[in-house]
């Protein structure tokens, strides 16, 4: 549902999925769309999100690779 949610309104396979949705959701179909519009409206897609925690990260990675297996990790 979400991966539909996201695409754009002009794009065919929007309705495609969303028309094989409706048949497999029936009546559930509307309250289950407008959560995940919801929550898609409040995800955050952006590259800069997982860069900020990877550079946080790769220090504690860099030093547990100098540190070795001998304190048990």
């Amino acid at each position: 549902m979400f991966n539909t949610e996201v695409l754009d309104q002009e794009n065919p396979t929007r309705w495609t999925r969303e028309a094989a949705l409706r048949d497999r959701l029936g009546g559930r179909f509307e309250a289950i769309r407008v959560a995940v519009a919801a929550l898609a409206k409040q995800t955050v897609r952006a590259s800069s999100v997982i860069e900020n925690l990877n550079s946080r990260l790769r220090s504690y990675f860099f030093l547990r690779r100098h540190l070795g297996s001998d304190l048990g990790w």
